[in-house]
């Protein structure tokens, strides 16, 4: 997805009112969906097929409330204050109309799919996808 302003009709748990955000490219895997009116406000996304490679991503895309079109997939990444392992919530992922630029989040009933699953298999993995200038400290 390219920046755009994306609309989630529904709002999105824990971000209040706010149902205009814009997407940003932060890197090859991970993207930030900012709210338009309080740009405090924001989320860290990656694609669920990085975390499992086998998310039932149909069955996340046949929830999807709005007219037929092409559908993307993200999932709302956790990074702890602690600096312990990000997690990624693969429970309620977000869906996005490519063309209407409309969103929703959907809750997927699957006890294999945690709510905080690690974002890395290995502290290796997670070390490598750092940018250059936190590795250095």
């Amino acid at each position: 997805m390219n920046d755009a302003t994306i609309n989630f009709p529904e709002g999105i748990l824990g971000m209040g009112a706010n149902t205009a955000f814009v997407v940003y490219d932060l890197d090859d895997n991970h993207r930030a969906l900012v709210a338009r009116d309080e740009p405090t406000l924001s989320l860290l996304i990656v694609d669920p097929l990085r975390v499992d490679p086998d998310y039932p991503i149909e069955r996340a895309f046949a929830r999807y409330p709005y007219e037929h079109e092409e559908l993307a997939i993200a999932a709302v990444v956790t990074r702890p204050i602690d600096g312990s392992m990000p997690t990624v919530n693969l429970a309620a992922p977000m869906v996005f109309g490519v063309e209407s630029h409309r969103a929703v989040q959907v809750l997927l009933d699957d006890d294999r799919l945690p709510l905080r699953a690690p974002l890395y298999r290995s502290e290796a993995e997670a070390r490598a996808s750092e940018p250059p200038a936190a590795r250095a400290t």
